[in-house]
């Protein structure tokens, strides 16, 4: 199982040109995208940072917010923030993974209603994370800090899934990737999602009798080949010569080639 840092850094080469982290409001529904590193990101100088975000959420007019997550997490401080001011909002809650909710990233919105994973869309928790510096006293008042943090960390795991806190401590200490449909066995999500096609995906109108001739020709096929095909269909390759004009011997000899040719192709590209 990769560790969170192997994971931060796959997250890092593969996010290219990043999602706006940010609100967008529209008929009364507000989208806040958690697209980035929560807190400042200290390498690229963005970040999802709660001083920007929360007075945003904060002055929204909208009935419905939904957090859209794809993060690798950060700032614990900067997710209780922008958690509390979401839990605190009066709107409805909906909280959309997008694809990455590492870390801080796996409960920021785990503020109220739904949490939904969408296909192929991953999940990871862990014991909190530190740097510290300094002598045995110093070392060890950081250490309890941080195991302070975890144990809150857990608490919101538990309200969120069920269960104890420790025994949510002892998962984060183990560090845990969730599929998306482990996610919703674990509580931690109420549902995968079913994308259904865009709309905006098919063409305004039905294919015509030229698009498929086309596409056949595409293929591989001769224009007569083609039309012989859209117009009447399979039939125009094996019925007997006798039921049409002309002979179809040359179709069928011309789709069998294709089918050597495309067949050869393959293998050869193995």
């Amino acid at each position: 199982m990769p560790t969170f840092r192997e994971l931060v850094q796959e997250w890092r080469r593969g996010r290219g040109n990043r999602a706006p982290s940010g609100l967008n409001v529209a008929g009364g529904v507000a989208t806040v995208y958690i697209y980035d590193v929560i807190g400042e990101d200290f390498w690229t100088g963005g970040g999802v940072i709660a001083r920007d975000l929360v007075p945003e959420i904060q002055s929204l007019q909208a009935t419905k917010i939904m957090v859209r997550v794809n993060s690798p997490g950060g700032s614990i401080s900067d997710a209780v923030a922008i958690r509390n001011a979401l839990a605190e909002h009066p709107a409805e809650i909906e909280t959309h993974i997008d694809g990455a909710a590492y870390s801080a990233a796996s409960w920021v919105g785990m503020a109220g209603g739904e949490v939904l994973m969408h296909p192929q869309t991953s999940m990871f928790i862990h014991d909190g994370i530190t740097f510290a510096f300094g002598n045995e006293d110093e070392l060890r008042r950081e250490a309890d800090f941080i195991g302070g943090l975890s144990g809150q960390i857990a608490e919101m795991y538990a309200a969120k899934a069920g269960g104890t806190v420790d025994e949510w401590r002892a998962v984060m200490k183990a560090e845990r990737f969730y599929t998306a449909e482990e996610a919703v066995e674990a509580g931690l999500s109420d549902r995968v999602v079913t994308v259904a096609p865009s709309e905006n995906a098919l063409s305004a109108q039905e294919p015509t009798k030229r698009d498929a001739e086309r596409a056949l020709r595409d293929a591989g096929f001769s224009r007569d080949a083609s039309k012989a095909l859209v117009s009447t269909g399979w039939a125009a390759m094996t019925r007997d010569a006798g039921g049409a004009e002309g002979s179809n011997a040359e179709l069928v000899d011309e789709f069998l080639r294709f089918q050597r040719n495309r067949a050869a192709a393959q293998t050869a590209g193995r």
